[in-house]
């Protein structure tokens, strides 16, 4: 029987929606490791993500499969995804750090109205008035969620740093799109990979090597979850406009909230419900939005398939 060939758009969705799930499992995979080994910092995890991504590409996508290393160190734009990117991350987790999951989760989310707004700008996607209030109205939602999760506290420096991650996550998105005109998805996440390792690598320290067989295989095994994420973000962002498939990311946090409830108890209020239930909504009509009113932007020959 010939199987059944789903629309790109479809594809690009069930691949944005199975992102959120590894890395929503990578994030609860995390929280429970440090309670056992209280020695691992976000480093660690950041170093060994980079590590698990390598990995993933070379045995699935080297050989002529795709992966082009040569890439990673010689084409401009591409290297441009890896630094911006390794450099990303680790301000996320020195905001984790810094503000706390809730405050940093909260102001990372914002990336989406970024990369809608550069999105417009430079690949020329359609951004109607009202995508974008529903744009807002999902980072509304979000930060009501958070509200009880040390939203309250002063402004800091940190907060900068977070909405700089932010600006720079928006800017990947941008990369990501455009590079899949030329480039294999495994290679633009592999430089994402890469990089990520050089930043984290003098950081976390010779700390990394004292850490024991048991933490260093199971960081190693989570950062396998944050490699799938990466892998099927990349390629949705192959099938989906930029504006749609960062919407979809920002229900990230309410899945993790959700996992956070149902393996380590923590419980949510009436407040935080509703703010879900905003985003949740705000998030349906972005992607209702974006089904009506299709881009026009070029459609560009992209390798991988």
């Amino acid at each position: 029987m010939t199987p059944v060939k789903l629309p790109s758009e479809t594809r690009g969705i069930i691949l944005m929606l199975t992102s959120v799930f590894f890395f929503a499992a990578n994030t609860l995979a995390i929280r429970g490791l440090v309670g056992r080994f209280p020695e691992i910092t976000g480093w660690h995890a950041s170093l060994y993500r980079g590590v698990a991504g390598m990995l993933v590409v070379f045995f699935l996508y080297s050989f002529g499969r795709g992966y082009d290393f040569a890439a990673i160190i010689k084409k401009p734009l591409v290297i441009w995804r890896g630094v911006i990117g390794g450099f990303g991350i680790g301000l996320f987790y020195i905001t984790v750090i810094k503000l706390g999951p809730g405050r940093a989760s909260f102001i990372g989310l914002t990336y989406p109205v970024f990369a809608a707004l550069l999105a417009h700008h430079f690949l020329k996607e359609k951004l109607s008035a009202k995508k974008l209030m529903w744009i807002l109205l999902s980072f509304i939602g979000l930060g009501i969620f958070f509200l009880d999760k040390g939203l309250s506290h002063r402004v800091s420096i940190y907060d900068g740093v977070a909405l700089l991650g932010s600006l720079l996550a928006g800017v990947i998105v941008i990369l990501i799109k455009k590079l899949h005109a030329t480039e294999h998805g495994s290679t633009i996440y592999g430089a994402q990979a890469f990089y990520g390792m050089i930043f984290a690598l003098p950081i976390s320290g010779s700390s990394t090597f004292q850490l024991s067989m048991s933490a260093t295989v199971l960081l190693l095994s989570i950062g396998l979850l944050a490699a799938g994420g990466q892998l099927t973000m990349t390629f949705a962002y192959r099938h989906l406009e930029v504006s749609r498939g960062s919407s979809l990311q920002m229900v990230l946090p309410l899945v993790v909230a959700l996992g956070s409830f149902a393996l380590f108890g923590e419980f949510f209020g009436l407040i935080e419900l509703i703010g879900a239930a905003i985003t949740l909504g705000a998030t349906w009509m972005i992607n209702r939005e974006a089904s009506k009113n299709p881009s026009s932007m070029t459609k560009l020959q992209l390798k991988d398939s």
